[in-house]
């Protein structure tokens, strides 16, 4: 399994308010052809994909869909092409949405050398998901959702559901979400290799509208996962005390128990009947010894009734997990836990981002909107050996209407 998870293949949002980014602690990934242990998903995960791309794309009963193609592109040699397609609409008293999507990979970098395998690489994920909403009630929603990633030797399953509730003469938003996935993870030219890995995700919310322009969202989120959690194609190199040259290499272990906490205090607020911003922290700690803090700031102008503008920063730093060694000088004696993944190490990350919205009027949709964006993000690694930076672009383009 590969540690850039660049374009995630599977993404479920919990509570729409939330969306830290820079979350340390990355899915790997991996490549080859399909390893046996893996086939047995392969049926379902392309039946499943094919209904989802289908709803998607045609919006069948639909009342709304959209069609967006990213590329994700590094100074590392590494590309990500992702189109993803979703359609939705009122099925009888439910809200329902339906999104699949593909991501092609191809790298062929020293990242690679330094993190798992010395040969260039071309990969194809798969992404399908279902989400439904429903509000028994003026001011309550129960939300529940399904969704499936497979890629060439890792298969995850995850269900979520949640439920918001407005109190305080509708000034106080309540939310309380869970979350449970469930991952089977192989690997290429090995069919006795066979892990698993459980997810239970709980996030807490709570909205307070400050005033008619004003809104403070408070969040809290635990994360547990048990299982396998290493990579199976990582080696990690061990040397002898003092000495320059590589003795030998042993396969990643990282603990089979990981605790993540975040909290996420969010501003939000429309300063003008053009302008509306946004500013959020969010700290972040794992039972892993792992210390990060994200802070971002939003800003969206509509200048034309027709064009937005939408510009944001991110800024992110972490400590690097207890057991992370930039060098092993451990040997003859190797170490219990182990791990040569750069993003588990110290390193800091800034984003800055441009998108531009089009919503002309047009006579055979209600809404129509095409939206064009650019991310620029670098990546710093403050103790790797052999990576100290990564410079990225991604670019997307973005179509979306309502009947």
């Amino acid at each position: 399994m590969r540690p850039e998870r660049l374009v995630a293949a599977t993404k479920i949002s919990l509570a729409p308010r939330s969306g830290q980014w820079g979350r340390p602690g990355s899915e790997p990934a991996t490549f080859g052809p399909h390893p046996d242990p893996l086939r047995r998903g392969e049926r379902g995960t392309g039946l499943l994909f094919l209904a989802a791309l289908l709803v998607a794309s045609r919006g069948v009963a639909a009342e709304n869909a959209s069609a967006t193609v990213s590329v994700y592109a590094d100074d590392n040699e590494v590309t990500v092409v992702s189109p993803t397609a979703r359609g939705g609409g009122a099925f009888g008293p439910v809200d329902l949405t339906a999104t699949a999507g593909v991501d092609v990979v191809s790298a062929a970098s020293v990242d690679i050398v330094s993190a798992a395998s010395p040969h260039a690489f071309h990969e194809t994920r798969f992404h399908a998901a279902v989400d439904g909403r429903w509000a028994p009630a003026a001011g309550t929603g129960i939300t529940a959702g399904y969704a499936l990633s497979t890629e060439p030797d890792f298969l995850t399953h995850a269900f979520t559901l949640g439920a918001a509730r407005d109190v305080f003469d509708r000034h106080v938003t309540l939310g309380l979400d869970y979350s449970f996935g469930w991952s089977r993870i192989g690997r290429v030219g090995d069919l006795a290799f066979e892990r698993f890995r459980q997810t239970h995700q709980i996030e807490a919310s709570w909205s307070h509208v400050l005033s008619p322009t004003v809104v403070l969202d408070l969040e809290y989120g635990l994360t547990l996962v048990a299982g396998y959690q290493a990579n199976p194609y990582r080696f990690v190199r061990l040397y002898f005390p003092g000495e320059a040259l590589q003795a030998t290499g042993i396969a990643e272990r990282t603990p089979d128990f990981r605790a993540r906490q975040s909290g996420t205090v969010r501003l939000r607020a429309r300063l003008t009947p053009a302008l509306f911003s946004a500013a959020e922290y969010t700290f972040y700690a794992d039972s892993w010894g792992m210390v990060a803090h994200t802070l971002s700031a939003r800003a969206s102008f509509t200048f034309t009734p027709a064009w937005t503008l939408v510009g944001e920063a991110r800024g992110h730093t972490q400590t690097g997990v207890s057991f992370y060694r930039s060098r092993y000088e451990t040997l003859p004696e190797a170490p219990s836990l182990r791990t040569a993944e750069k993003e588990f190490g110290p390193m800091w990350t800034v984003l800055g981002s441009l998108h531009l919205d089009w919503t002309p009027e047009v006579s055979w949709a209600e809404n129509f909107r095409v939206g064009l964006g650019a991310d620029f993000l670098h990546l710093r690694y403050l103790d790797h050996p052999l990576i100290t930076n990564r410079n990225a672009v991604i670019g997307m383009v973005d179509v979306s209407w309502e009947y």
